[in-house]
């Protein structure tokens, strides 16, 4: 019997773990890349991480994982109904998804990574080599090699002869740059297209605990996407009661203590 196919993924976020599984689903022997460490094997994540942030899972992104046959738990998983949206009239414009395949969810980005390496691992154990704390070195395009080095100081490094190359390393993706690189250096064959730059923009994150979330009078809507234009700000709430948000707010983003944070928010 021939052996399977070798696909490389690089990240081990949500895109790469979910593209793992479809790869293994097709046939394929994956080697998952990621330079982050190790998953935590505690069920951490069905509570709260401050140190995560929000991301909303759309009626696409249900779509897909469900294609995959990956039911994420409700307790990841906090429904959101609809939009708040609060005016500089201290006043707040409601509405509901009136259309059912709107219907999204907040949960944590670590939460979500945590549960697909988890399905990965105890589904798809004898089809995917997890590699964590490794980086992309370089690609040989002409044998189909990918070359990684330990992030961890003297470490080794790993070469795995590859069949597909899927890049899901995220913004200023190593792998996709590395890509570009090979085509640029071969004037015989048509240039990529793809191009991305980094936002210049910053914005700060924030965590909300449910205890404090719960004494709030914004609690009233948290099952909606809150929102505030004039701040440039963001709040989600999520499904063990917490809220988290995100803002470009100059003051926001310039703030030194926890004291000016909260004098912000009141």
């Amino acid at each position: 019997m021939a052996s399977p196919p070798h696909a490389v993924i690089v990240g081990a976020g949500p895109a790469g773990c979910l593209t793992a599984i479809y790869c293994i689903r097709r046939g394929f022997h994956v080697h998952l890349f990621d330079k982050r460490t190790p998953p935590a094997t505690a069920d951490r994540y069905v509570g709260s991480d401050s140190r995560s942030y929000t991301m909303l899972l759309t009626c696409r992104a249900i779509e897909a994982l469900q294609a995959a046959q990956v039911q994420v738990p409700s307790s990841l998983m906090g429904p959101l109904v609809g939009g708040c949206v609060h005016l500089p009239n201290k006043k707040t414009r409601v509405f509901t998804y009136t259309n059912g395949n709107s219907a999204s969810y907040g949960i944590s980005r670590n939460g979500l990574v945590w549960y697909l390496q988890r399905v990965l691992l105890q589904r798809y154990a004898s089809h995917v080599s997890t590699h964590f704390e490794y980086e992309l070195a370089k690609i040989d395009d002409d044998k189909c090699v990918a070359v990684f080095q330990s992030t961890r100081e003297g470490g080794d490094s790993i070469q795995v002869e590859y069949g597909l190359l899927v890049g899901a390393d995220g913004v200023s993706s190593k792998t996709r740059s590395e890509m570009l690189r090979l085509e640029e250096t071969r004037p015989e064959t048509p240039s990529l297209t793809f191009k991305y730059t980094r936002n210049p923009e910053s914005y700060k994150s924030f965590y909300v605990s449910p205890a404090l979330a719960k004494s709030s009078p914004l609690y009233v809507h948290h099952s909606y996407v809150q929102s505030w234009p004039a701040l440039n700000m963001l709040l989600v709430g999520m499904a063990d009661g917490s809220f988290w948000g995100g803002s470009k707010n100059s003051e926001l983003l310039n703030a030194t203590s926890g004291a000016a944070v909260e004098r912000i928010f009141r």
